[in-house]
């Protein structure tokens, strides 16, 4: 007897939706499959070799890390100087000396390689905070999919404001330290390990108290969690870093005055509106911004579905972190990586134990691999990228006029008229906000604004040469334009040059 299948029940045979579900059932398990960690190929890997190759297509585009070459330059040769060294008006003052060590480390990699390995180290340091942490979360679970998302989600918050500059060690630095954390290290090994890295990243970059507040967030925390029995030991090796990281914040060269320097950049900065010093909610602030709120909202949205997974100082950092980005978007870095353990906890499953079976003995040649065409390819098919604001070639006629002296600048390109020509040239101004008070800098813009007359600003400054930005500074450009005294040398999109008519 035969049966026909079309009298059989409906439900026996599956719909559409039925059909389409069960396919994206069967393909989330094949792509998640290929993060178990005895495939040959890791997909964390591959994730980190594209976001360095991503990373190494941006631009370079902050103008500070010419100054900082220079004075870099200089701490090698002659030691650390005493007094300022590039400001006009400003010679016997005492040095400012701020990430100092970073300084020396980008010139003396720049005497190596130029600037195609002070780019490419940089963008290394930089991401390296993110790389150990997305390591070290996924070196022992069966699958690397959760670190990898963390890794790209973090990244992808903070990648818009990565450039050259000592922040990048202040990443590599909190990296390390979320991995210290994060350890089963004893007191004393976490103690001796964490004062060596808060001393080294102080001078490299000062944010040290960036890694204070989460010490403390998470000690907070996990202290709450042990007096309500839900953990069998105190964090003391926790505890320990505290004072260390409280005491590493003066071990620089600027000592106590460090605070001093860090309260007066906060002002000025939001005074002068630095982009990067105010609130992620700041309107104007649209570069980065969408990335960093759609981090923010795909991580709160999986902490609403999935928060039980969290560890109580994990989520503790986090939240902390995520208040001071909000306050200040330069925070956004630190974000970036304290948001790695997060995901890394909301998706892992409750049974995420290290399979019986170890590694592909390919897994770490492939990887190697990646990594190495992620940083070639973009180091060999094209040169270093600056962005095309900066006005070098507006340096090259100054430099070539045979000018010295006092060069009045706009304060965006003072630290590369002091790279390019130093000690010939002092200039007026540089990126170095914290140098000049708030009433400073009302006079400046009211001289390249508001001014009537050049005769307050040749008294005042005494200047050989004018580098200054067309657009910003148009009404001081109109004023040398119109006087028999001064000729122009050279102008562009970027940069208006007068020197003295007398100066052939």
């Amino acid at each position: 007897m035969s049966i026909n299948s079309d009298a059989l029940p409906s439900r026996t045979r599956p719909t559409i939706p039925g059909r389409v579900l069960s396919f994206l059932r069967t393909a989330a398990a094949w792509v998640w499959r290929l993060g178990d960690r005895t495939r040959p190929v890791s997909v964390l890997a591959v994730a980190a070799s594209a976001m360095l190759l991503v990373q190494l297509g941006r631009t370079i585009h902050d103008v500070d890390i010419f100054w900082q070459l220079k004075l870099g330059e200089l701490t090698l040769t002659n030691g650390l100087p005493k007094t300022e060294p590039f400001l006009a008006g400003k010679e016997h003052d005492p040095l400012t000396a701020v990430a100092w060590l970073a300084q020396v480390v980008y010139a003396a990699t720049k005497q190596v390689g130029g600037w195609t390995l002070l780019w490419l180290v940089d963008a290394l340091v930089w991401f390296g905070g993110f790389a150990v942490v997305a390591t070290a979360c996924g070196r022992n679970a069966r699958n690397v999919w959760p670190a990898t998302v963390g890794l790209w989600v973090g990244w992808l918050a903070a990648v818009p404001s990565a450039s050259v500059r000592p922040q990048s060690f202040a990443a590599l630095a909190f990296g390390l330290l979320v991995v210290l954390m994060r350890s089963n290290l004893g007191v004393r090994c976490t103690a001796i390990l964490g004062g060596t890295l808060f001393v080294a990243w102080q001078n490299l970059h000062p944010s040290v108290a960036v890694g204070g507040g989460v010490v403390f967030a998470t000690v907070l925390a996990e202290a709450v969690m042990f007096w309500r029995s839900r953990r069998p030991t105190f964090p003391w090796r926790l505890v320990v870093l505290l004072p260390l990281a409280g005491l590493s914040t003066l071990a620089t060269p600027a000592g106590f005055d460090i605070y001093r320097i860090s309260a007066v950049n906060a002002d000025v900065s939001r005074y002068l509106d630095v982009a990067e010093w105010l609130p992620l909610t700041w309107e104007p602030l649209q570069y980065g911004r969408p990335f960093a709120w759609g981090a923010l909202f795909a991580t709160i949205v999986s902490i609403a579905i999935r928060g039980r997974n969290l560890r109580a100082g994990t989520l503790a950092v986090f939240l902390t972190l995520t208040a001071a980005m909000l306050l200040s978007h330069r925070f956004v870095l630190f974000w970036g990586i304290a948001v790695i353990p997060v995901w890394v906890e909301l998706l892992s499953p409750a049974s995420d134990l290290p399979p019986e079976q170890g590694r592909s003995r390919w897994r770490r040649p492939f990887a190697v691999l990646f990594v190495i065409v992620g940083i070639g390819y973009p180091t060999c098919s094209h040169p270093v990228p600056f962005a095309n604001y900066y006005p070098f070639a507006g340096l090259c006629a100054l430099r070539e006029s045979g000018v010295r002296g006092t060069v009045y600048t706009s304060y965006c390109w003072g630290g590369l008229v002091s790279e390019a020509g130093y000690p010939n040239w002092r200039v007026t101004r540089d990126g170095r906000y914290y140098l000049f008070s708030r009433r400073e800098w009302d006079e400046y813009f009211a001289e390249v604004s508001d001014a009537t007359s050049l005769g307050p600003i040749l008294a005042k400054h005494q200047p050989a040469a004018f580098f200054l930005r067309p657009s910003f500074e148009d009404r001081l450009i109109s004023l040398l334009a119109a006087d028999p005294h001064w000729r122009e040398l050279y102008a562009d999109d970027n940069c208006v040059v007068y020197v003295l008519a007398s100066i052939r």
